[in-house]
């Protein structure tokens, strides 16, 4: 769990803790449930438009929304083919 968070820290944060294999599974106000992995992840958090030319872009290029309904942000993660940084 990451937490307490805020929209002007969390992205910081989750670039931090995907680089040591972490990824955003859930989430909700003020916190983020991290799920562990052997490799690194990129996080996203863009507005939440649904059905929007954005998401399939992102979709396209590999990145998952971590949850269908969500207001107002959406979160999107995608693994990298590296291994994770130590912890």
């Amino acid at each position: 769990m990451l937490s307490p968070v805020t929209a002007f820290d969390e992205m910081a944060l989750l670039a931090i803790e995907g680089r040591r294999g972490w990824h955003v599974v859930d989430y909700g106000t003020m916190y983020h449930v991290l799920e562990s992995s052997d490799r690194p992840w990129e996080h996203r958090r863009l507005p939440w438009t649904p059905g929007s030319s954005a998401r399939r872009h992102l979709e396209a290029e590999g990145w998952r929304l971590v949850r269908e309904t969500t207001f107002p942000w959406g979160y999107y993660t995608r693994p990298l083919d590296l291994p994770a940084d130590p912890a």
